[in-house]
């Protein structure tokens, strides 16, 4: 088994230096929008919690526009926090392109 030496000496090597991934053009565009997008989700979270604080939402008949705000309350803290995760994470592929 001569071939089998071989295999391993080249998986044991160092690896090739890889060029920095770039941005492309659409990741670019959307690292651009992506600060008034969380701008947005964010104003929104507040508007809700606005919403579900008025008293008179608990009025009878509006049970549907409190379960409306309550399900989306649930859902914008989570987007909220993969917009930031996805600015991050283009930020720093844009970095990385600048050295």
């Amino acid at each position: 088994g001569g071939g089998r030496a071989r295999a391993d000496a080249r998986s044991a090597g160092p690896a090739p230096a890889k060029r920095p991934p770039k941005l492309s053009s659409r990741e670019r565009q959307e690292l651009e929008e992506l600060p008034a997008r969380i701008a947005a989700a964010e104003e929104e979270l507040q508007q809700v919690d606005a919403a579900l604080g008025d008293p008179e939402l608990y009025a009878a008949g509006r049970s549907g526009e409190f379960e409306a705000l309550a399900g989306r309350r649930r859902q914008l803290p989570g987007q909220i926090e993969a917009l930031y995760a996805r600015w991050e994470q283009l930020e720093g592929l844009a970095e990385q392109e600048r050295g």
